[in-house]
């Protein structure tokens, strides 16, 4: 296959995706390297906000795909997908190490505050609780906020991605303070998400889709994937270290 160009728009999603990260991060040099293995070269083009630049510039067909995004319904009447997702999102729930936490139901939540940052989707069955009155979910504006909350006693527990908790408390807070903070192992939701390509240009779209799937099954494949995946969670590109 003769070599070609791939204009990918994104954003910042530290710890997945980042302009300041090794190669934009783990997710960015998977794609990379998957078209490269079909003998394409990507452009990313980092710009934000997620929702009203990011996706409506791709819909419009001004790139080639944008990354990364959960193939729902409602997405795919403006995109077509990816096979298989480029990153994986696990919301977790945050809470100090010198106040024991454990949780099987959402029931069993309704005696701790939770701070939870606008924006961000922690999935239908905490949406739900939250309606029904079994939750009691303190919203702030970031996820600093949401930790400040946390260390002041505000609120107990701290609903985020595990990742992006991580990368938060490195960046907004002292080491000393981000050991004090660890996290519960079930999760409130899972998030898989996917490159994904306009149907406004569907010949092209579907030829690069197809190309795609093709170089990620093969780096997958080699065990290349599972190694980045591995230097990500040891922080080797530039991201806070996490399990």
């Amino acid at each position: 296959m003769s070599s070609d160009r791939v204009r990918i728009v994104t954003g910042e999603w530290a710890p997945y995706i980042s302009e300041k990260f090794v190669l934009g991060g783990v997710s960015c040099h998977i794609v990379r390297e998957a078209f490269a293995r079909m003998g394409f070269t990507v452009e990313y083009e980092f710009t934000m906000p997620w929702i009203e630049r990011i996706y409506e510039v791709a819909k419009a067909g001004e790139y080639d795909a944008t990354m990364a995004w959960r193939a729902t319904p409602v997405r795919l009447e403006h995109f077509i997908s990816s096979a298989a997702p480029v990153m994986e999102n696990r919301y977790v729930l945050f809470y100090l190490r010198s106040k024991p936490f454990d949780w099987r139901r959402f029931e069993d939540l309704r005696s701790h505050p939770i701070a939870g940052t606008r924006g961000f989707n922690y999935g239908d069955r905490f949406r739900k609780a939250e309606g029904d009155g079994l939750l009691d979910v303190r919203w702030s504006g970031t996820t600093s906020e949401s930790f400040a909350k946390l260390f002041s006693g505000e609120v107990r527990l701290v609903a985020h991605d595990q990742g992006v908790g991580h990368e938060d408390l490195r960046a907004h807070f002292s080491p000393a303070d981000g050991a004090k903070v660890t996290y519960h192992p079930r999760m409130t939701d899972h998030h898989l998400s996917n490159v994904i390509f306009p149907r406004v240009n569907l010949v092209r779209s579907e030829m690069l889709r197809d190309a795609f799937d093709q170089g990620l099954e093969k780096i997958t494949a080699s065990g290349d994937v599972q190694q980045w995946v591995e230097d990500f969670k040891r922080g080797r590109y530039g991201n806070a270290p996490f399990d």
